[in-house]
C-alpha cells in the first residue's frame, strides 16, 4: 500500500517463498499494508498458503503443509499429547472424545474422533487449535495457558529483564518510563521510510487510533541515562 493508504498490489504468499527481492524493492509498502489491513476472520482452519502451498517451489507442482511438519516435530520432540497438556493447564482429563466437549465444538470432537482411536492420542497442535476461543482473544483454554506460562517464565528467569529489581544496576523510574515509550509504530518511523502511521500499529486504523504523523509518535528520551558527575 502506499502511503495515502491505497492498494498498490495484492501479493500471494506462496509466490514469494525463498524470494527475499520484493522485500528489498517493495519494504516500505509491505509494511505500510501490513500494518494497514485486517486480518481474516479466525477459524479452525489454516490458511492454504501455509497448510498446501508452502515452499511450493513453482506453479505446477505441490507445497508443504506447516501444521503437518508442526505435528511431526512435536512427536519428534517428544511435545506431551494435548490431553496432557490440557491437564497441566488445570482442566478436567478427558476419559474419552465425549469430555472435550467442554472446551471444544462437538463437530470439531467428531472429526478427531473419525482420525484419532483414543483421545489420549491427540496431536496438541491439533487439540489446541480446535479449541473454543476465550473471549478477547485468538485461541482456546490450553494454548493461552501455554503461552502466557511461557512468556512468564522467559520474563522472570531472565535477570536482565528490564522490570526487575533486583539486578546490580537497575533502571531507575525515569528510565522505566521512557522505555514503556518503546512502541512498533515508533520503530518504523525511526528505521524506515514510513511518514505515517497509527500510534498503535498492531490495531487497524479508527478514530481512536487515527493516522498521525510520526513527529506525534512518543519517542524514548535518551536524556533519562545521562550520568551525572559530581566534579570538585
Amino acid at each position: 500500500m502506499t502511503e495515502e493508504r491505497k492498494t498498490i498490489k495484492e501479493l500471494v504468499l506462496s509466490e514469494y517463498f525463498n524470494a527475499p527481492s520484493i522485500i528489498i524493492k517493495k519494504f516500505e509498502e509491505l509494511l505500510i499494508g501490513a500494518v494497514t489491513h485486517s486480518s481474516r476472520k479466525e477459524d479452525e482452519n489454516f490458511d492454504r498458503e501455509i497448510a498446501d502451498e508452502l515452499f511450493r517451489p513453482n506453479r505446477t507442482t505441490f507445497g508443504m503443509s506447516l501444521p503437518g511438519i508442526d505435528i511431526q516435530r512435536a512427536r519428534d520432540h517428544g511435545v506431551p499429547p494435548y490431553n496432557d497438556l490440557r491437564e497441566k493447564c488445570g482442566l478436567p482429563r478427558a476419559n474419552d472424545f465425549g469430555d472435550l466437549i467442554d472446551t471444544t465444538p462437538y463437530p470439531a470432537i467428531v472429526k478427531m474422533k473419525k482420525v484419532y482411536k483414543h483421545v489420549d492420542d491427540i496431536d496438541p497442535i491439533v487439540g489446541g487449535a480446535l479449541e473454543n476461543n476465550i473471549p478477547g482473544t485468538l485461541m482456546g483454554p490450553t494454548f493461552l495457558c501455554l503461552m502466557v506460562n511461557q512468556f512468564l517464565l522467559s520474563q522472570k528467569s531472565d535477570r536482565f529483564f528490564y522490570l526487575n529489581r533486583k539486578q546490580e544496576y537497575p533502571f531507575t523510574e525515569g528510565q522505566i518510563k521512557e522505555i514503556k515509550k518503546a512502541s512498533i509504530a515508533r520503530l518504523m518511523c525511526d528505521h524506515t521510510g514510513v511518514q505515517k502511521i497509527q500510534k498503535q500499529a498492531f490495531l487497524q486504523i479508527s478514530k481512536r487510533n487515527s493516522l498521525v504523523d510520526c513527529r506525534h509518535i512518543p519517542a524514548v528520551d535518551l536524556s533519562a541515562w545521562k550520568e551525572k558527575w559530581n566534579v570538585a
